[in-house]
């Protein structure tokens, strides 16, 4: 008489986990079939799904874009409040440390022979503001939360910074080039401006009507006329190039290329800068006395 002894090999043959084959699962992926453990189980709409299948299908959606190119997220201008943070922090070290402005602030002398080149002060102004004038930062800390929480949403986070950089150093060259190079500037007055244009060419390539941005604008100029004191030049600079950031990535042909005509655009800009500061650094002069 022979009595039913288990067969050793339906252990062997018990359905396991690709991905831990130390565990055995009689759980099957939806769209694999597939075993799968607790720890690659993914609910789904109708069932479960390995963790390798959701990865595949959330490759499949579409990334989704904004009007001008840029990836949607969820809302919150995350790179406007970093700068906020980063130009805040950097007024915290000037009040405490006073002689730490002297590392920040951006002349013409900075980019030419007269001293070690410095370039990277060109940026690092844009970060610092005057410490005996609170307003200075408020301002510009203000119009940057303003302008941010618009602007973010409608180019993305990487287009967006881009923006806020290309105007700020924008503002730069405009002080290399016309200003005295023996004046020290600093604030983020250039960057603010540019985020001030690239609203207004923005809201206007969509046929929004934007006549409140241009009288900002205009008594935000003349302010920097009449008033000593203020670098009406980083402002002209940073306005013209942030008008010129918005158009190429308004005005890029649409399309698969779109991005990469937009990316291509912005580099030029930086290079057409990085000539013109060239230029102003060979051909800077200091005035007598």
């Amino acid at each position: 008489m022979s009595f039913g002894l288990p067969n050793p090999h339906h252990a062997a043959q018990a359905p396991v986990c690709p991905r831990h084959p130390d565990r055995i699962s009689y759980v099957t992926c939806q769209r694999c079939s597939r075993p799968a453990c607790p720890d690659c189980q993914v609910s789904a709409a109708v069932g479960t799904q390995c963790v390798d299948c959701v990865r595949e299908s959330n490759k499949q959606i579409p990334t989704s874009r904004t009007v001008f190119g840029g990836k949607v997220t969820d809302g919150k201008p995350l790179v406007t409040y970093v700068l906020i943070a980063i130009n805040a922090v950097v007024f915290g070290l000037q009040m405490m440390i006073p002689s730490f402005s002297d590392h920040l602030v951006y002349a013409g002398l900075y980019t030419s022979g007269y001293f070690e080149p410095e370039p990277w002060r060109m940026l690092t102004s844009t970060f610092a503001h005057s410490t005996t004038f609170i307003g200075h930062i408020a301002f510009n800390m203000y119009a940057l939360y303003i302008c941010g929480r618009v602007l973010e949403p409608m180019l993305g986070r990487l287009r967006f910074l881009a923006l806020y950089l290309v105007a700020g150093l924008g503002g730069s060259v405009a002080v290399l080039l016309i200003t005295d190079p023996r004046t020290p500037v600093l604030g983020a007055s250039g960057a603010v401006f540019g985020l001030f244009a690239a609203m207004f060419v923005l809201l206007r390539s969509r046929g929004v009507q934007s006549m409140q941005i241009v009288i900002l604008i205009a008594i935000n100029l003349v302010i920097g006329f009449i008033f000593p004191g203020i670098a009406w030049e980083a402002h002209v600079g940073g306005l013209v190039l942030g008008a010129a950031v918005a158009a190429v990535v308004a005005y890029s042909p649409k399309g698969n290329r779109r991005a990469l005509m937009q990316w291509v655009g912005i580099v030029l800009l930086v290079l057409l800068l990085a000539a013109l500061t060239l230029y102003g650094a060979v051909n800077i002069r200091v005035p007598l006395g």
